[in-house]
Formats: C-alpha cells, sequence, structure tokens
C-alpha cells in the first residue's frame, strides 16, 4: 500500500475579483498484500500477532521534514523544500507483536524471518534497523531515490550532493526513532515488543506468498536450553484497495484516509474525466 496510483482534482474559483484555489477531494487505489488471516499463533510459550498497517501510518507528522537546497546555474540560489517521506515506499511492512511466555530470554538470533514468494528464486529476509540505516547511508532506499527524483523534478538545477545528503539525514532520523523486529530482537520472560516487521520488496508485485517466522525457540528448560522450535506461517494474496482523502481548507491540508468501495472511486473518476 506504500506506492499510491491516484488522481487529485483541483478547482479554481474566482471571488471578489481574486483568485482562490480550492482542493477537492483526492482518491487512491492501491494493490497490497493482504494477510488471509491475521489471528494470533500461539505456539509453546510463543505467540506472535501480524497486522496490516494503515495508510494513515505511511504519512504520518513526524515524517515531514524540511531542508534547504541550492538550485541555479550561475549562482546558487536556496530554497527550502517540504516533504512527508515515506520511509516505506515500495517495501513490503506490516505490523508485529511477539509475546514471550517462557522462562528465559527469547531470541531470534538463530531464526529467519522471511517472505516467501511462488515465483521468488529465493526468500527475502526481513531487514533490521542497522540494515535499514546501511541502506540509507549507500542511498539504497526506494524512498530516498524517490524523493530525490521529486525533489529534481521541483528544482531543475538542484545541488544534487547537499539535497541527497539533506534526504538521507532526514530518513536516518525516521530509522532511529522505529521499532524494527528483526533477528536482531529479543523478548524478556512474560514480555512483549510490538513493532514494523518490513521486507525490501515492492508489495505491489506480490500476487501470493507467505510471511513464515522459522526456528523460533519457542520451548526451553530452566537452563535456557531449547527444547522446542517452531514456525509460524501467515499466508498473503493480492488484494486492492481505495481510499480517499479529504482537503480541510480551514485547516488547510489533507485529512486521514478513509477507505472507500470501488464504485465511488470509479464514480469520482469519471466524474473526473468529464471536466
Amino acid at each position: 500500500m506504500k506506492k499510491l496510483s491516484f488522481f487529485l482534482i483541483t478547482v479554481t474559483l474566482f471571488a471578489f475579483g481574486s483568485c482562490k484555489i480550492s482542493y477537492n477531494t483526492a482518491y487512491y487505489k492501491s494493490n497490497y498484500a493482504k494477510l488471509i488471516d491475521t489471528s494470533t499463533i500461539s505456539k509453546g510459550g510463543v505467540s506472535i500477532t501480524l497486522s496490516h498497517m494503515g495508510l494513515n501510518e505511511y504519512f504520518k507528522p513526524e515524517y515531514t521534514h524540511q531542508f534547504s537546497v541550492l538550485w541555479g546555474s550561475k549562482q546558487y540560489l536556496k530554497s527550502t523544500r517540504h516533504t512527508i517521506i515515506n520511509l516505506f515506499y515500495q517495501m513490503t511492512v506490516y505490523n508485529v507483536e511477539i509475546t514471550n511466555n517462557t522462562n528465559n530470554v527469547l531470541s531470534l538470533a538463530n531464526s529467519r524471518i522471511a517472505l516467501i514468494l511462488p515465483d521468488a528464486p529465493e526468500p527475502v529476509f526481513a531487514l533490521s534497523k542497522s540494515e535499514m540505516a546501511k541502506m540509507a547511508k549507500e542511498n539504497e532506499l526506494p524512498c530516498i531515490l524517490f524523493e530525490m527524483s521529486q525533489t529534481q523534478s521541483a528544482y531543475p538545477n538542484v545541488n544534487t550532493k547537499l539535497a541527497r545528503e539533506a534526504i538521507q539525514n532526514a530518513t536516518f532520523e525516521i530509522i532511529k526513532e522505529k521499532s524494527i523486529i528483526s533477528r536482531t530482537t529479543e523478548v524478556l520472560p512474560g514480555m512483549k515488543v510490538k513493532g514494523y516487521l518490513i521486507f525490501p520488496y515492492n508489495e505491489e508485485k506480490i500476487i501470493s506468498g507467505t510471511v513464515s517466522f522459522i526456528d523460533i525457540k519457542s520451548s526451553t528448560d530452566e537452563a535456557g536450553n531449547t527444547t522446542l522450535t517452531s514456525r509460524f506461517d501467515y499466508k498473503i494474496t493480492e488484494a486492492q484497495i481505495h481510499v480517499k482523502r479529504e482537503y480541510s481548507q480551514e485547516q488547510r491540508k489533507y485529512l486521514e484516509f478513509i477507505p472507500i468501495s470501488e464504485e465511488e472511486y470509479n464514480t469520482a473518476q469519471q466524474q473526473s474525466s468529464i471536466k
């Protein structure tokens, strides 16, 4: 649900001799990897719950950043770009909660958390926070590449090096504040952890597959030795979502996403094409 195809209707209104731009409702549709069942799975002393991220989680206020860009051919001028960085652009992401009801620390170090796709030659493994940071540093996160293309479009003569550094720094700040579940995660006895499960794979390309937690240490003896390892599988399938975002003239911003029917989306698109 990260890369949204959409159309935005804008209407120009004239009042009292002045020109005022009024933004109408924005409509979006997107393919995403839907969990077939979001029920909690419990095996041994471990319970895992996987759930979808709401669309509004991709555009939280804390993802909004401002950074300076230099532009101009002969003389560099300074401007400010105001943008919402979608950290999960072209990724597959779920909310996950892991509960440890064993008497020992649950370490995921020897487990595997994988996105298994029928047409992929090998599994796609979940990213850790350090791996996300490394990808940002090496300019490999899709969100950074996307923001750079948007910045270059807005400022054709942008100082590419400075703009990229600004976007990277903003992305680092977002990653630093996130709880990301991976093989580096440990859960204390009787405790639970919540966070994001992130796979470096474009969700819109997924037709079917499985999110698997493999070799989870779900039972131990008093000394902490593993007595049972378990596998937790969550089937996923292709689905499509339609949403709208209304614009508040009072607040001068778009409000949160609201799910709508395909019929409402198609009707709005038809009305837009007539105009």
